[in-house]
């Protein structure tokens, strides 16, 4: 996912000027209150392939990490080289996986049912252990007026869950919702991977939103195994609930404090700045009540 400073500061101004309308984190649902910032990964694309150098998956994992999305599709023509080889060499050194879309609306609405079904084929039968749900990445209305935007998004996932039978998590920031999209909502139903580089014990919330399941805290990450900075999110819940989400079953309790290993995973997260204010950040994030359902 891609950003700009310009961006950053105008979501930031946007939330500030929503005032009451978006709170720290949420109070409501199974998974409110502050990031515990235990379970951890992070979402690459080819820009984590300098030169074709291959990302050291078992060396992330290694590191503690739990989870990792890959860019997998933008808009209509692109797919990433990498995306297949991030996919199943992530998921064999045992972090959960998800591929992600990156938006580029455009009209005819159908071109949205077209990409969707597209970056489905390309990521493959998701329905099994270890896949996250797939994520579509809406930071970029294309031009589009926030009517025909919206509606393109909400054609897209409609479509998406269709062709792979999962509910898709939506990736955004208050700064892309709240600047470009007008604060829609009726989306709640969508987890939420939220991104905002800002201290604090959450994201903010934007657009009827409860509470979101993933805060994409940074973009400057260092990683074993990565080249170079990279964008890192928390989960909002255990590894337990993490394990839920992404189809392995897990009989430990889903609201149990933290453990032992959990510490173990925190101790060796990466070392983050705030935010680079790079080219190489992400944005996405939140569970609407879809956590730990089938």
């Amino acid at each position: 996912m891609r950003k700009t400073l310009g961006r950053l500061i105008l979501g930031l101004l946007a939330v500030v000027l929503a005032g009451s309308a978006c709170s720290p984190v949420g109070t409501t649902g199974p998974l409110s209150g502050p990031y515990s910032r235990l379970v951890w990964g992070p979402d690459v694309s080819s820009y984590q392939h300098p030169y074709g150098r291959a990302i050291n998956w078992t060396s992330v994992r290694a590191q503690g990490a739990a989870f990792a999305f890959v860019k997998v599709t933008e808009g209509g023509n692109y797919t990433n080289p990498w995306a297949g080889t991030d996919l199943r060499a992530a998921r064999a050194a045992g972090l959960n996986v998800a591929g992600y879309h990156f938006a580029r609306p455009r009209l005819p609405l159908s071109t949205a049912t077209v990409d969707a079904r597209r970056f489905a084929s390309l990521l493959g039968p998701i329905m099994q252990a270890g896949y996250l749900p797939p994520v579509l990445d809406m930071e970029s209305t294309g031009g589009l007026s926030s009517t025909n935007a919206v509606a393109w998004m909400r054609t897209f996932l409609n479509a998406l869950q269709s062709a792979t039978g999962r509910v898709p998590m939506i990736y955004t920031g208050a700064w892309f919702w709240l600047g470009y999209l007008n604060n829609p909502t009726g989306f709640s139903n969508y987890p939420l991977w939220a991104a905002q580089y800002t201290p604090g014990t959450g994201p903010n919330l934007f657009g009827g939103f409860a509470y979101s399941t993933f805060w994409q805290y940074t973009d400057a990450a260092r990683v074993n195994g990565i080249s170079g900075a990279v964008d890192v999110s928390w989960f909002h819940g255990t590894l337990s609930q993490l394990s839920s989400l992404s189809y392995r079953a897990s009989s430990a309790a889903t609201n149990a404090s933290p453990n032992t290993q959990l510490q173990r995973l925190a101790q060796r997260s990466p070392a983050a700045g705030v935010g680079s204010g790079g080219t190489t950040g992400a944005q996405m994030a939140q569970d609407p009540g879809t956590l730990g359902t089938r």
